[in-house]
């Protein structure tokens, strides 16, 4: 756990060393559990920017979906997925075709 934690942190530190170059806006998103979706954690602003959210895995596609429409709702212009692992049960391909997120 302590592991995960220091590797957290350094990812969000990156994050903000790339935001300070003023080229990208990066988001960071996380979910702890499985019991549902916790609010966007944002560094940067987003507002008129092209967004990329990068997953280990899509499931059911609820978190990602959800994602997207709070990006768009704070003023992504597009907003793009990128994932590892695409498993896609269920209601997943019926939540992307209706989402927020860019073909």
């Amino acid at each position: 756990m302590i592991i995960k934690q220091r590797l957290r942190a350094n990812a969000v530190e990156r994050m903000d060393l790339v935001q300070q170059t003023r080229i990208l806006s990066l988001d960071l998103v996380t979910r702890p559990c499985h019991t549902g979706f916790l609010p966007l954690g944002l560094v940067g602003n987003v507002e008129g920017c092209d967004v990329i959210l990068v997953d280990d895995m899509i499931d059911t596609a609820g978190t990602l979906t959800k994602a997207a429409s709070e990006l768009t709702a704070r003023g992504a212009k597009r907003v793009y997925a990128f994932a590892t692992h695409g498993l896609f049960n269920g209601p997943a391909v019926s939540r992307i075709s209706n989402s927020e997120l860019e073909q």
